[in-house]
């Protein structure tokens, strides 16, 4: 797809565009028009099949929530999505507060409040059978692991959830803090999205999570929830080094392989 083009028939002004580094399932561009900034989200099509259907469903239930940056554009067909930058934001990881890891376990707290139902189900292990079913070239003996999935079969709590609280999906500015990228968001355990965010930010400090864990839920977490966030922390681990597999197989660079390094890392270290 011509971008430049789709936008000009749009708004009738040719946009200045600058694709960035950010982004593994999508590419993000900053545009400028009429004087102002705005970040289009452009999906990657080869593993389209593994998204939410019906994201537009979520867009416009969160947009009251004030988590997310403001939508000026969606395009269902294609899953183009364009949002107002947010000016002055860093992510998680670049953020240097002290209190963010405080600010992040509000935000999940928040969207989890929200009570929202929709009939997208994010269920793990289903998410990790089709992985698993597009490796080509396993990087693992991932068998031996699929045991942590019967969790999620025996508590069978749901909660609307973001999914994918990677640094980037966490946004701090000095008056307010946001939360996107719900590509992933659907009816999951409400432990997920804690674990997500842990995991995916590497948080092993155990002084760090029990801030995070206070925050969350309002006291700290005695053995038999410890032992629960252990599974889903493990889970997670086996199901996006499945993922990072399969897109190192479908797209040969190395930034997967990293990936799946990491998750293979923690996932080990786990089970000892």
């Amino acid at each position: 797809m011509d971008l430049s083009s789709y936008l000009y028939r749009l708004y009738h002004k040719t946009p200045l565009m600058i694709k960035t580094n950010l982004g593994l399932t999508n590419d993000i561009y900053e545009v400028y028009l009429d004087n102002q900034k705005y970040a289009l989200r452009v999906p990657k099509n080869d593993i389209a099949e593994h998204f939410n259907p019906d994201e537009q469903v979520i867009f416009e239930a969160i947009k009251a929530w004030d988590v997310d940056a403001e939508e000026v554009l969606y395009d269902p067909s294609t899953r183009l999505r364009m949002t107002k930058w947010i000016e002055g934001a860093v992510n998680f990881q670049d953020c240097q507060d002290q209190d963010k890891y405080e600010r992040a376990a509000v935000l999940i707290k928040k969207v989890h409040q929200h009570d929202l139902k929709i009939d997208y189900h994010f269920d793990p292990y289903k998410m990790y059978t089709a992985y698993k079913r597009d490796i080509k070239k396993p990087l693992m003996a991932y068998d031996k692991f699929e045991n942590l999935f019967d969790f999620y079969a025996q508590d069978k709590r749901l909660s609307f959830c973001h999914n994918d609280l990677v640094a980037g999906n966490l946004l701090f500015t000095a008056s307010k803090d946001y939360l996107i990228d719900f590509e992933y968001a659907g009816m999951n355990h409400p432990l997920f999205d804690i674990m997500s965010f842990i995991s995916e930010n590497s948080i092993d400090d155990p002084r760090l999570r029990k801030r995070i864990y206070l925050t969350y839920f309002g006291f700290n977490p005695g053995k038999d929830l410890l032992q629960q966030l252990s599974i889903v922390e493990a889970s997670q681990n086996l199901l996006w080094a499945a993922w990072a597999n399969m897109l190192y197989d479908i797209r040969n660079d190395s930034i997967y392989h990293e990936i799946f390094l990491d998750k293979q890392e923690h996932l080990l270290r786990g089970q000892i």
